[in-house]
């Protein structure tokens, strides 16, 4: 037995040999010099002696005695305890250490090589961004799509306003607002999408049969333009309502398959589904005609059934007939972990309306914490977990909102564990080419796998092996700046890092929350037209963010032609770019927007800003924030203010991109609407003839107005009568645009004086 044992550790050992592959006793992970000149060694000799002690043992089996043994034993230990431990210790802090980066090198490029090449790195474009503050208008006009898509609502924002405006009821909900791209009237537009599905938990009744039979599904889809508002500050509709209208053709709007969807349905049973109500207050009825569903006619299958979801009921229901099937597995993401456990997958489903259909899209990785020399990653990114050092996004899933269907689309073929896969179960994945048509013009490159490989390129864009280890250029993902309320007592301070008791000398850390990455249909220097891409700036490494200066943006293209592009912009060391926190502090202690944001405040308003957007035009760079305004009390619901725009040390605001470019003294020749119009909140140009607008004397009677518009839509929505303060909401905005338009040019309308009490007109206007 004892022979046994030796010969299995000796297979220990020599496995062991390929686990130095991981080793992190060096200055990167993979084997080391003490690792290869050491170590292995070590563990040969071991394998050697475990082999020996083998053969002593069985050679006591006639012996018997107890002299071999415990030579065995006693050599093994002391081998192990010296040769396998003291000896690599000693080496380390001998030999390596005092001179580690010349014993460490052809290491480090070791490790350098194998972490680009797992984590998709290894084919980053990278190219100096030649930084010049000599943009024009002309420059903008070429650049006119990339600035007419700069984004005005973000998220969050846009999903509260999405809910009061679309939910209509109580039992549907937006989940999750995304981003995408559509083609309107022949233009690329960036814009917002969200499905309406099912709240079960806000049913009108908690009955069982409302709950499984009459309220299965949600309806409709809800896309407004990211880059657009209307006069209230809400967004700009693309598809709405119920049932849907709009510019993108939706003719299968029933959602049966969601995200966070729960429990079963029983579908084909003798109660109708509620659709959707009518306009009327009439309710539209349906009965699922999809594929998906197993059969509940037998009684054992009632059994089983009760006995699967623990819930009686459905054995001796009435409702159920030869026709009736059980709907289970509904949330998105759960039903692709049944098909396929062995991908992780994105957090974000997102959906997309093609060919009539609802579609949920979602991201499938491969990925390990096996791959040699590779570095591990610290943390998880949504559905990417902590520990892996390769990562591919291998998989594109599709999940039809209607009938469940799932179909697996192989986006990288060259993948070999996804190639395992695809032998182990042949036909469960396609060629990309077999995806429906238009649906890869959707496809969009992933956040969490673009934050790993940003993460992991802070450091391994230094490819010399002396300058990485000398950390020479380290860089950091930029902090966060300041995205979300604001704070007048706290705006702009700097998280506290880690504290320390130890004497020794730290290696410099930035810390605070980072800039997640952003999506902008924008035009880089180097394409001939505008993409749908992920881009996410850097700045240096320094203690206490003592440097915020930007020194390189990241961009991943989703378009179908490039998928997966990555480029690296490098400013040019000694030019001195701004990066957004830097940008953020100048918008901040500008003199005009800081009034804006103390007079909404004072007005019972919350002020939040948007996410800073980093635009490449040329070989300059724009910064553009929106801003919105919010009660602090009651109805938090967001609403478009302006647009801050900075550019080259100087920030302007207006209600659109283009009108606070036209503020810029370098672009005067900029047209301040959009092409063909006035742009979103711009009041309307007069027509030939038409008298000019009033000067100011009009303008406290139309505040009035708006105040007392105000106050009644507030009610309005109180009483929840949304029919009658959508109307409200609309007559303010005509009355907001008149009394823009008397209060005259930007330039001559008057500030407020430090008076002490205020007339009802402006303490209306302030609240508004």
């Amino acid at each position: 037995l004892l022979a046994f044992m030796a010969l299995a550790k000796t297979g220990q050992y020599a496995l062991a040999r390929y686990g130095l592959n991981f080793s992190a006793r060096g200055v990167v992970q993979g084997a080391g010099k003490t690792d290869v000149a050491a170590h292995l060694p070590a563990l040969n000799l071991l394998m050697v002696i475990s082999v020996v002690a083998a053969g002593l043992f069985v050679w006591n089996i006639w012996r018997r005695g107890w002299v071999l043994p415990v030579i065995a034993v006693g050599l093994w230990a002391f081998t192990s305890l010296v040769i396998g431990t003291v000896v690599p210790a000693l080496y380390q802090q001998v030999r390596v250490e005092p001179n580690e980066l010349a014993q460490e090198r052809r290491y480090i490029r070791r490790n350098i090589r194998a972490t680009r090449a797992a984590f998709g790195l290894d084919g980053v474009r990278t190219q100096r961004f030649e930084y010049q503050t000599d943009l024009d208008a002309p420059e903008l006009e070429r650049n006119a799509q990339t600035i007419d898509n700069a984004r005005l609502w973000d998220t969050p924002e846009a999903l509260r306003n999405y809910q009061s405006f679309q939910g209509f009821q109580t039992f549907y909900q937006f989940a999750n607002a995304d981003v995408d791209r559509y083609t309107i009237d022949g233009t690329l537009r960036q814009v917002l999408v969200a499905a309406r599905e099912l709240n079960q938990a806000d049913l009108p009744s908690q009955t069982w049969v409302n709950r499984r039979i009459v309220y299965t599904h949600g309806y409709g889809v809800v896309v407004s333009r990211a880059n657009d508002a209307t006069a209230a500050g809400r967004p700009e509709f693309l598809l709405s309502n119920i049932p849907p209208e709009g510019e993108i053709d939706l003719r299968r709007p029933e959602v049966y398959f969601g995200e966070n969807l729960t429990g079963y349905a029983l579908v084909g049973a003798r109660q109708r589904e509620l659709n959707f109500r009518r306009p009327d207050g009439r309710e539209a009825f349906t009965r699922y005609r999809g594929r998906d569903g197993v059969r509940v006619s037998g009684f054992m299958r009632r059994s089983a059934f009760a006995l699967r979801f623990a819930d009686w009921s459905l054995l001796v229901t009435g409702q159920v007939q030869p026709g009736s099937r059980v709907l289970f597995h509904r949330d998105v993401r759960n039903r692709v972990e049944m098909l396929a456990p062995y991908l992780d997958l994105d957090d974000d489903a997102y959906p997309v309306v093609v060919g009539g259909r609802l579609l949920w899209v979602l991201d499938g990785y491969t990925s390990s914490g096996h791959y040699p020399y590779s570095q591990r990653t610290r943390q998880a990114s949504g559905g990417i977990p902590a520990g892996v050092n390769y990562v591919r996004n291998s998989v594109k899933i599709t999940v039809d909102a209607y009938d469940g269907t799932v179909r697996f689309y192989v986006i990288d073929p060259r993948d070999p564990v996804l190639r395992a896969w695809r032998k182990a179960f042949p036909g469960m994945y396609r060629d990309l080419s077999a995806m429906p048509d238009g649906l890869q013009e959707h496809l969009r490159y992933p956040q969490d796998l673009f934050r790993v490989q940003t993460d992991v390129f802070r450091a391994y864009h230094m490819t010399n092996p002396t300058t990485f280890y000398n950390k020479a250029d380290l860089w950091e993902i930029s902090r966060d700046p300041g995205t979300g309320p604001v704070s007048f007592d706290g705006l702009g301070d700097v998280e506290p890092g880690p504290t320390t008791t130890t004497r020794e000398p730290q290696a410099a850390a930035s810390v605070g929350r980072r800039i997640d990455p952003l999506y902008v249909l924008i035009r880089l220097p180097d394409r001939p037209r505008e993409e749908f891409i992920l881009i996410r700036p850097f700045v240096p490494v320094s203690r206490g963010n003592v440097l915020e200066n930007l020194v390189a943006f990241m961009t991943a293209s989703s378009e179908p032609e490039d998928y997966g592009r990555l480029q690296a912009f490098v400013i040019p060391p000694g030019v001195p770019v701004e990066g957004p926190v830097q940008v953020d502090s100048a918008i901040n202690n500008n003199v005009e927007i800081s009034e804006q944001y103390t007079l909404l405040s004072r007005s019972g308003s919350l002020v939040v800003q948007g996410s800073l957007q980093l635009i490449p035009v040329g070989n300059s760079l724009l910064y553009i924030r929106p801003v919105y305004v919010q009660a602090q009390a009651g109805q938090q619901l967001p609403a478009f203010r302006f647009v801050v725009v900075y550019y080259n040390g100087k920030a302007f605001f207006a209600p659109t991109v283009r009108a606070a470019l036209a503020r810029f003294p370098e672009f005067s020749g900029l047209e301040s609407g959009e092409p063909g119009g006035t742009g979103p909140g711009e009041p309307p140009a007069p027509e030939p003839g038409e008298p000019e607008p009033a000067p100011d004397g009009s303008l406290r009677a139309l505040l009035d107005e708006a105040a007392d518009l105000y106050e009644q839509a507030q009610q309005a929505l109180a009483d929840r009568d949304l029919g009658r303060y959508q109307e409200l909401v609309d007559r303010l905005g005509e009355v907001l645009q008149r009394a823009r338009a008397a209060a005259g040019p930007a330039g001559a309308r008057s500030r407020p004086g430090p008076t002490t009490t205020r007339p009802a007109s402006e303490a209306g206007a302030a609240r508004l």
